[in-house]
């Protein structure tokens, strides 16, 4: 129907006028997924979770030793108890605001939170056996390096508002002793004079490092492409994994 001439003209929202929508983000606009057995067997478990009995996904979910979680739009850390054995976790590319709730991963070794909302680095220092940590990407503003575990051998903390603070990387390399890249960067130490003899007595075990960080990173093509190269080193760990990360 034509409208009359004499029609009254509705204003951007006044009466009659059609109400506007506003955009959202995709993660905005996503539901928040929250950690679950049912979501770690879906994205860990080789055959179907529909297929197998809750007694068999949660045997299958306790012999994990690596977890995929990124990309899910989860918002918190929890719900872990059933991943005991799992010495690397993979949670890049969520919604994380905060980390916690990790103690119970007693046994982890590389841990993958970059690209969330995490606005301060606490509750890692009972990760006693964390070597890899990327953070990069986040939304810490201010850095306490006392709150990362000192068994950290590769730490990324890239495009961070706390890497432009003053003495950022010095602080670091003094808190953390065993630490031998920070953000892709080697660091130089000065070496004792029988360091490098004890580094030729544990090179042995180089080789199953390297083996198993290999088939973790050969899992799922959607992931940042790592390599892996050896290095030795001094200290609770015999070998280095140098790991570089192209998203």
């Amino acid at each position: 129907m034509e409208r009359n001439g004499n029609d009254p003209v509705s204003e951007p929202g006044g009466p009659g006028s059609r109400p506007t929508c506003s955009r959202e983000s995709p993660h905005e606009s996503k539901k928040m997924v929250y950690i679950s057995m049912s979501l770690i067997a879906r994205r860990n478990l080789q055959l179907p979770a529909e297929k197998q009995t809750p007694e068999d996904i949660t045997k299958a979910v306790a012999k994990l030793t690596t977890v995929r979680l990124d990309r899910e739009n989860i918002g918190t850390l929890e719900n872990f108890k059933c991943l005991e054995n799992v010495c690397s976790l993979y949670l890049q590319q969520n919604q994380i605001k905060r980390i916690e709730n990790l103690e119970l991963l007693c046994s982890l070794r590389f841990l993958m939170l970059a690209g969330n909302k995490i606005q301060k680095v606490e509750n890692l220092k009972p990760l006693q056996q964390l070597g890899f940590l990327d953070l990069s990407n986040n939304q810490i503003e201010q850095l306490d390096p006392g709150e990362f575990p000192e068994s950290l051998i590769i730490l990324k903390m890239i495009d961070n508002d706390c890497t432009k603070q003053e003495r950022y990387r010095e602080r670091i390399i003094g808190a953390l002793p065993a630490l031998q890249q920070l953000d892709g960067n080697p660091i130089q130490r000065r070496k004792e004079p029988n360091e490098t003899d004890e580094a030729n007595e544990t090179s042995g075990d180089s080789e199953s490092e390297e083996e198993q960080y290999d088939s973790e990173t050969k899992k799922e093509d959607s992931l940042p492409e790592i390599s892996v190269s050896l290095g030795k080193m001094k200290g609770s760990y015999s070998t280095i994994c140098w790991i570089e990360i192209r998203q």
